[in-house]
């Protein structure tokens, strides 16, 4: 008996130290415990930031918002009693009613649901984007009667002038949410489009030129607070705590017109155009040649579309106008001619042209190959005589040519906003490590002329061209002109003009390098006359430099120089890739754009 009792004891001692725990849980801490479940079954939503616009300096929208309409399932309100199974194929039965009744082909397989279901419940699913008129129109007579199906309106990035100045914007992808900042602080993440290239990636999140903190395109995110069931469908939405907001909207110095203009000009070609104000280096037109539509990666580009872009030969992506640097050819003329003044020689001193020069046993002919005969500088730069140049050229001596053309920028980059390439000065060090030879008469003969170890782009050409147009002084070039919020209010506005370069050098100089510019154009004989223009006074100089690309030999063509009215002085750079030669290809684009922009 002692025994049982014993045993008794233990199994009541037992039963109340349950019903203590049980009484510990459910009454002490249950409204704890129902606190946290409640946590636990919330989740954070987060949604993406509405992005500002790109607009030009007239105030046309490069860049903006359209709306976009769309059909959205709602998987918690379409899920069927039993397996999941039972669920996929009603929703996919539904997808192929929406399609046979609007003409609109859905694709929707058992793989896209279930990654769905399984990663993001509480979303809603988008099963068709961008719906026409009569799209939305047949939609809208049998949506109302199918449980979970819903039309949504979202905000997609629009380029309404297609591949306008499509470098120079750049385009967009989807940010992966792992490489996301704010990544952690939500359960549900929809991502952001963000700028990949051009200004859509350099005002990305600041507007930095300005000097202030007034954020970039990309909009701030908001979030809102859901209720999910045990599967992670959605229940309730409980609370928007911070909606989205708009980013700030760009206003680039480009001009709408000039842009249009200088795309114009350069259809069917491969090659670049820009010009430069020279009051203060904004970028009025900056055109590389051929484009791509900015639109084909909105929401995201085809593999095919892609493909097609990035293997293109003529490299579309790419800015021809920064990046990519050429062989100047005789557009380096109006610099070497500087470096001969600061040496000391007369403007006046002539140099006989029989049509070629001799530097030891090798002969570098000139165009004209019965010669130019006797002329000084200014006839030399009107007729690009390569006799001319050489002679006072090897005089001067590399040293000297060297100093000139630093100071012209060459080698280095001019601070532009976007991407682009240093180009390639010349130097002894340079042809050492390149070659394992010393530089020679010879080198600095051709350099003379544009040809050897001297690569430019066509942004440098612009710029120091409008040193020579400013008698020394050129200002940094420039492409963003303003920052506006949403409602169109003025944000901050251009910075002070930087100046970038200085080319030391009398003034008298100057005089001399641009009435032979004048010739070039304005004679009956100048090599660049037919880019003469009765809408404004244009300075130039042609050149052409032989490539050799692939096993081919052949041209890139110049026409550089700057153009003068009353209303102000314009710096400009045009190369054609694979041309004739700059006076018979460049040349006549040249005249063609200043009459068409000015007209």
């Amino acid at each position: 008996m002692i025994r049982i009792g014993m045993l008794f004891a233990m199994i009541f001692m037992l039963y109340c130290a349950l019903v203590f725990r049980l009484w510990n849980e459910q009454v002490r801490y249950g409204e704890e415990h129902r606190r946290r479940i409640s946590k636990q079954s919330i989740r954070c939503i987060r949604e993406p930031g509405i992005r500002g616009k790109i607009l030009t300096r007239d105030m046309k929208v490069v860049a903006g918002l359209r709306q976009e309409r769309e059909i959205l399932f709602h998987l918690s309100e379409m899920r069927k009693p039993g397996k999941l199974s039972n669920t996929i194929a009603h929703v996919m039965d539904v997808a192929a009613r929406i399609s046979a009744a609007t003409g609109r082909r859905i694709e929707m397989d058992e793989e896209k649901i279930k990654q769905h279901i399984f990663h993001k419940p509480a979303l809603p699913m988008k099963v068709a984007g961008s719906l026409s008129d009569k799209e939305l129109g047949r939609f809208c007579e049998i949506f109302p009667r199918i449980p979970g199906v819903d039309l949504g309106v979202s905000y997609v990035r629009d380029y309404p002038m297609g591949d306008f100045a499509a470098q120079v914007v750049g385009y967009l992808g989807k940010e992966d949410p792992a490489d996301a900042e704010d990544r952690e602080r939500f359960f549900y993440y929809q991502p952001d489009f963000v700028g990949r290239t051009g200004i859509e990636r350099l005002c990305e999140k600041s507007i930095g030129q300005f000097g202030v903190n007034i954020g970039g395109l990309r909009g701030a995110e908001g979030y809102s607070l859901v209720r999910v069931d045990t599967q992670g469908f959605v229940d309730k939405t409980l609370e928007t705590l911070v909606p989205p907001s708009h980013g700030k909207s760009v206003m680039l110095t480009i001009d709408s017109r000039a842009q249009e203009t200088a795309e114009f000009i350069l259809l069917g070609e491969a090659g670049a155009f820009v010009l430069l104000d020279c009051a203060n280096g904004d970028v009025l037109a900056m055109a590389s040649s051929p484009a791509f539509n900015p639109g084909v990666f909105v929401p995201a580009a085809s593999r095919s579309d892609y493909s097609r872009l990035s293997r293109d030969p003529l490299k579309p992506f790419l800015n021809r106008a920064t990046s990519a640097a050429y062989t100047p050819g005789s557009i380096l003329k109006p610099l070497i001619a500087l470096a001969i003044l600061d040496s000391g020689i007369s403007p006046l001193e002539q140099v006989n042209c029989p049509g070629y020069t001799t530097i030891g046993n090798q002969r570098i002919r000139c165009w004209r190959t019965g010669g130019h005969g006797e002329l000084a500088m200014v006839k030399a730069i009107e007729q690009s005589c390569n006799a001319y140049f050489i002679e006072e050229g090897v005089k001067t001596g590399f040293d000297r040519i060297k100093s000139k053309l630093d100071q012209a920028g060459l080698g280095r980059k001019t601070g532009f906003d976007l991407s682009e390439s240093a180009g390639l000065a010349p130097s002894r060090e340079y042809k050492k490590r390149a070659t394992g030879e010393k530089w020679t008469v010879f080198d600095t003969a051709i350099l003379s002329i544009g040809q050897g170890t001297v690569l430019l782009t066509p942004l440098q050409v612009a710029t120091y061209m409008s040193a020579i147009a400013n008698r020394g002084k050129a200002f940094r070039p420039r492409i963003v002109k303003a920052a506006f919020d949403h409602q169109g209010n003025l944000i901050s506005g251009n910075r002070p003009a930087e100046t970038h370069l200085d080319i030391g050098q009398p003034e008298s100089h100057f005089d001399t390098i641009r009435q032979g510019m004048h010739d070039v154009v304005n004679t009956d004989t100048g090599t660049g006359r037919k880019a003469r223009s009765d809408k404004i006074t244009v300075f130039g100089k042609t050149g052409t430099a032989e490539i050799i690309s692939a096993g081919m030999k052949g041209k890139n063509t110049w026409f550089a120089g700057f153009a003068e009215n009353e209303g102000g002085r314009y710096a400009f750079a045009l190369v054609v890739e694979n041309g004739i030669s700059g006076g018979t290809t460049c040349a006549p684009k040249i005249k063609q754009f200043f009459n068409d922009w000015l007209d």
